[in-house]
C-alpha cells in the first residue's frame, strides 16, 4: 500500500509554493467511546484513517490539507487547521530526540470539545501534550492525560437529543 507521506512534489498552496511535510495521524476520540471504555489508552493506535500534511516553506506551515484513507486507497480530503497543523509541526521540531522519532508523532482530536494532542508511542506507553500552548510541550503518559479528559467530560453538561413535542 503506497504511504501518504511526505512527497518532494512543490504544492500551490494559500501562502505560495510550498512542499508537502510529513504527515500527522490522526486518531479521534469520541467523549461517548471514552467514557465507555474502561482502557482509554487502547484508543491510542496506529491505525488510521486520515492524517493532516502540513505544507510547509522555509521550515513554516504556509498551509495543510487532509489525506483520507478508504477502500479505494489514499486521497486528498480537503483542507485542515492550519494553526493545528503549526503547532504540531512544531512539536516534533522541538521534541524529536533519540527516543522521540519524528515520524511517530500524531495528532489526538476530540472535536465535540475542540480539543487537540500532539502524541507519541501508543497505548499505555503513549504520551500526550495538549496543543494549546506554542513552544515546549509538557508530555505526561497517556493515562494522566485520558483520565484529566474524561474528567473534563463528566463535568461537561451533556445535551441528550430532544424529543419532538407532541401534536396537542
Amino acid at each position: 500500500s503506497k504511504d501518504a507521506g511526505s512527497s518532494d512534489k512543490v504544492i500551490g498552496a494559500v501562502g505560495g509554493f510550498g512542499r508537502a511535510g510529513d504527515p500527522f495521524p490522526i486518531v479521534p476520540l469520541k467523549t461517548g467511546t471514552l467514557r465507555k471504555t474502561p482502557d482509554p489508552e487502547s484508543l491510542l493506535t496506529s491505525q488510521t484513517a486520515a492524517v493532516v500534511i502540513p505544507v510547509l516553506k522555509d521550515r513554516q506551515v504556509i498551509d495543510s490539507f487532509l489525506m483520507l484513507h478508504g477502500k479505494q486507497g489514499w486521497r486528498a480530503g480537503g483542507y485542515s487547521n492550519n494553526r493545528i497543523a503549526g503547532l504540531l509541526s512544531e512539536a516534533r521540531d522541538l521534541h524529536t530526540s533519540g527516543e522521540r522519532h519524528s515520524r511517530g508523532f500524531y495528532l489526538v482530536s476530540v472535536p465535540e470539545l475542540s480539543t487537540f494532542y500532539v502524541a507519541h508511542g501508543f497505548n499505555e506507553r503513549a504520551t500526550l501534550a495538549p496543543l494549546n500552548v506554542v513552544g515546549r510541550k509538557s508530555f505526561v503518559r497517556s493515562r494522566q492525560a485520558l483520565d484529566d479528559l474524561l474528567a473534563r467530560i463528566k463535568r461537561k453538561p451533556f445535551a441528550g437529543p430532544v424529543a419532538d413535542p407532541k401534536p396537542v
